[in-house]
């Protein structure tokens, strides 16, 4: 994984059924606590961004739920081969997924980044960045900021018309 630079611009889907089936997925997950190393939906849960993602993509593709027990949290996607690791291991599961070379995001696409290396993943909904960082689970615009200014890789889930 080697680090892009430059401004990320958004596509919309054609059909915004999908867009607002991937918003509404990703903003009930939007308040819950930021601890790593956990997986549960809203105020009274935890999540890291590892899970979030990953609990995200079942709601979305109708999987039962998965713990991914066998990830350790979110703290050791800062050691690059431990993120790439983890990311092959996510990408597996929810194949079939590409990685996109454009800088043209659409929704649904996992973004990871980071500072020095890849250690932040992210999902994108309606033209924003969505993931579990600071205190909750929130999101901010196109821009990546702080210490998420590079992106290592961009996913894009294909099939999304499954979703809805």
């Amino acid at each position: 994984m080697t680090a892009m630079t430059g401004v990320l611009h958004y596509r919309p889907l054609a059909d915004k059924r999908i867009s607002t089936r991937i918003t509404e997925v990703l903003s009930s997950w939007k308040g819950t606590p930021h601890i790593k190393g956990q997986q549960v939906k809203g105020e009274d849960g935890g999540v890291d961004c590892l899970r979030f993602v990953t609990g995200s993509l079942d709601e979305l593709t109708g999987r039962e739920y998965q713990r991914f027990n066998h990830l350790p949290p979110d703290s050791s996607m800062h050691v690059r081969s431990a993120a790439i690791a983890i990311m092959k291991s996510i990408l597996e599961f929810y194949n079939p997924i590409e990685r996109v070379t454009t800088d043209y995001l659409e929704d649904g696409d996992i973004l990871v980044s980071g500072m020095k290396g890849p250690g932040h993943g992210m999902l994108v909904g309606e033209g924003v960045l969505w993931h579990a960082s600071g205190t909750r689970v929130c999101y901010t615009g196109l821009k990546l900021v702080d210490h998420y200014q590079k992106l290592f890789g961009i996913f894009r889930p294909m099939y999304k018309e499954s979703w809805i």
